[in-house]
């Protein structure tokens, strides 16, 4: 099982990476675990995303299976299953910076990794963009707090087009997802911009029902 866990920090969309041991000039892979015949593959995705980030996420799932022409000579299993998951910003550094053989890397700096890794994680972002054509499961990379500005940017990022800032704006405020605040954020500008934050029960009530 390969694990492809996505985060948004310093205006960048990134997956976490491991840091081979022992390795001259150092080796990155994804988080990974071989899942053993007696286990649940679910539970072991959740426990590897509790060992790598130190707490679980509203969004883990399967994307894909893969099979690994590499390992066609061994007596185990040639089989690759591959779950992502998104870990919201609150959460994504503090276990991190205590574990140094992981680290977040920007996808746009990923052509280090063989050509099955980036084969799986292209495969993985595929899924994500997909999903959010549908679910709006990325509010899971936002903060607590953030603006229509926030979403939309992250959005064309993810989706790397440009998109109408106005009509997305109605589309997101259709859903009911969002609530707004009577807070601003004023960083850019002294008129400030209006905060929201997500409706965790209709967000909540949509991901047990429809993922």
């Amino acid at each position: 099982m390969e694990l492809v866990i996505f985060g948004y920090l310093d205006n960048s969309l990134k997956v976490i990476l491991k840091k081979l041991p022992n390795v001259d000039g150092g080796s990155w892979v994804l988080p990974s675990r071989k899942v053993r015949c007696h286990e649940n593959i679910d539970s072991v995705a959740e426990y590897l995303l509790l060992e790598v980030c130190g707490h679980g996420s509203n969004v883990l799932g399967q994307f894909k299976t893969f099979y690994n022409k590499e390992m066609e000579s061994l007596a185990e299993p040639s089989i690759s299953v591959g779950w992502y998951s998104l870990v919201s910003p609150g959460l994504q550094l503090g276990n991190l910076r205590r574990k140094s053989s992981y680290d977040w890397w920007p996808i746009c700096r990923l052509n280090h990794l063989d050509n099955r890794l980036q084969f799986i994680l292209s495969s993985a972002l595929v899924k994500f963009r997909n999903n959010t054509r549908f679910y709006p499961i990325i509010l899971e990379l936002l903060p607590e707090k953030f603006t229509i500005y926030m979403l939309w940017h992250l959005y064309e990022i993810l989706n790397e087009e440009a998109r109408d800032r106005s009509n997305f704006r109605k589309k997101m405020l259709a859903t009911g997802m969002l609530i707004k605040l009577t807070e601003k954020d004023k960083t850019h500008s002294k008129k400030g911009s209006f905060l929201y934050t997500v409706n965790k029960p209709k967000y909540l009530e949509m991901l047990q029902r429809d993922l």
